[in-house]
């Protein structure tokens, strides 16, 4: 779980913005304030947010968006991994 996660709440709802750690987007992401407190608290991320994507959640784990996460596996193959 990434720490430094600023949680905005204002006449829109409430969101969390998080900065990507690969490419430094700044991300806005709404959130639920309970179910986010749930995931501070130790709730798995697809426990405490089931309606985002795997990709949003992401987020909330290691703090690496989506196209920097992919970058990241980009050249891997799944087969060679289990050999």
């Amino acid at each position: 779980m990434i720490a430094d996660i600023l949680l905005i709440t204002d006449k829109e709802g409430t969101r969390a913005e998080i900065k990507c750690r690969g490419c430094g987007d700044i991300h806005l992401i709404p959130v639920d304030r309970e179910a986010f407190q749930a995931w501070r608290d130790g709730k798995w991320a697809q426990d405490a947010f089931p309606e985002m994507t795997p990709a949003v959640r992401e987020m909330f784990i290691s703090g690496t968006c989506g196209k920097c996460f992919d970058a990241m596996l980009e050249g891997i193959d799944e087969d060679e991994e289990k050999e």
